[in-house]
């Protein structure tokens, strides 16, 4: 199936910092994983193939660059196009959604047939385009944050439940790092001591939707829950649903994600989906499940996989240098944004020093050559405790003859090696659109030691 996604970024952004500053800015930062998300988890239309790849085309995102601009890269680096929509008014007001319509509408008369348009914003000013899109028999899927008009909401023919989004695509805001993946295994029974006090717990939320009407699906329930007390009807469904897990696992030609899974289950047991069994999310109640040997992936949007048939998900390894942050909290985000962008290693100012270091001295005592240094220098660092990978190695082997410099040509030293990653690592925000400050440029040069 071939998407279009548009987003509107300041609606969304906006909307998501007024729920958590934390989940917007991994809206904001992180584009690849939450449209990865898009592609493998939204569940299929009625009436096409519920097999049927979804394969985004167009990325689209229109910002404004005076208030969101510093955004910008990351959106470019996930291959979306980015269209500037400064502000018109003295309130602020933006032609993102006369730039999105006119955008949509042109696709419609384009070669290549778009079977499906998502549209990420709140603006009710859509409503329209989408009625023409469904003339046209074209499908449409939103993401509204926050309120909206029930027209808007009736107009499409998929609306991305705000929750989840947040929840599996952006993963509740704590994407920055992960767990690495664990297999799961369904623990042994406890037994309560002495007598287990009643739980009530209230959940569900009341959705005021445009005009004061009541989002029917969001509507609060009560369920109570006695700790360690599991029932047989719960045990069964429980085993059911490892079962079909586990079948349709091992039955994929690749690693499934959570939210496929959760789809399966959903319409295999609709009941069971209603609250998780009072685990609240589908991976809190995956936990519980039996899986035998299969093994999850922290990998956004979260995958489950068979070690021995699937390869391992690839995506951000999560590595966290406490020390480090607590340190140097400004040079550490620094850091952690410039690797984000430009793929430079994540290490501290220490390990970094200690890297330069075992690179000078392994060419001085041993000559040149990529392969067999990397690996020594690796287990140079390594001896001395520090957690640098031979693809570290590599990427700064290769970022500093990428600014000229021979190696083995003369004595290496660590001061020169600092200054040529340096200058390759500038060219490289500079590729990424990423401007530095002074300040910024001062962190970076203390961060390698320059």
């Amino acid at each position: 199936m071939r998407s279009a996604v548009f987003v509107d970024f300041d609606n969304i952004f906006i909307r998501l910092s007024e729920l958590d500053a934390n989940i917007a800015r991994t809206f904001a930062t992180r584009p690849l994983d939450w449209i990865s998300w898009l592609e493998n988890s939204l569940p299929p239309y009625a009436g096409i193939d519920a097999g049927a790849k979804r394969n985004i085309l167009v990325r689209r995102c229109y910002l404004n660059p005076k208030s969101f601009g510093n955004f910008r890269p990351y959106f470019i680096r996930g291959a979306f196009e980015t269209v500037d929509c400064p502000s018109l008014t003295t309130q602020g007001k933006t032609s993102a959604d006369v730039h999105m319509v006119v955008d949509l509408l042109d696709l419609l008369d384009h070669k290549v047939n778009y079977d499906e348009f998502i549209i990420m914003s709140a603006d009710a000013d859509f409503t329209p385009v989408l009625l023409k899109l469904r003339k046209w028999d074209r499908r449409t899927a939103v993401l509204a944050v926050g309120s909206t008009s029930p027209a808007y909401r009736a107009a499409s023919d998929l609306v991305i439940d705000q929750d989840v989004f947040i929840e599996e695509a952006l993963g509740g805001g704590n994407m920055g790092y992960t767990e690495p993946a664990r297999i799961i295994r369904r623990p042994e029974p406890q037994v309560p001591n002495g007598t287990a006090a009643l739980i009530s717990e209230i959940t569900g939320t009341v959705n005021m939707e445009g005009a004061a009407s009541v989002s029917p699906e969001k509507t609060a329930y009560i369920h109570h829950v006695r700790p360690n007390c599991v029932s047989v009807g719960t045990e069964k469904q429980r085993d059911q649903c490892s079962r079909l897990v586990q079948t349709f696992v091992r039955s994929s030609p690749e690693a499934v994600t959570m939210a496929q899974l959760a789809y399966r289950i959903r319409q295999a047991f609709p009941e069971v989906s209603l609250d998780w069994q009072g685990k609240g999310s589908f991976k809190l109640f995956l936990a519980e499940l039996d899986l035998g040997t299969l093994a999850t992936s922290p990998v956004i949007p979260g995958y489950v996989y068979d070690p021995l048939k699937h390869m391992a998900p690839a995506g951000d390894t999560g590595i966290r240098d406490e020390i480090f942050e607590a340190a140097e909290p400004e040079m550490a985000a620094l850091a952690r944004k410039i690797h984000d962008l430009t793929d430079t290693p994540y290490l501290s100012p220490t390990h970094y020093g200690v890297l330069f270091s075992a690179i000078a001295q392994e060419i001085n005592q041993s000559g040149y050559n990529m392969t067999t240094v990397s690996k020594a220098v690796r287990d140079r660092c390594r001896e001395k405790e520090v957690p640098v990978a031979r693809q570290h190695v590599n990427f700064v082997l290769r970022g500093i003859a990428f600014t000229g410099h021979r190696f083995g040509e003369g004595r290496e030293s660590a001061g020169t090696l600092a200054e040529r990653l340096l200058a390759n690592t500038l060219n490289l925000c500079e590729n990424a659109q990423l401007s530095l400050t002074e300040t910024e440029m001062a962190l970076l040069r203390r961060w390698f030691h320059t």
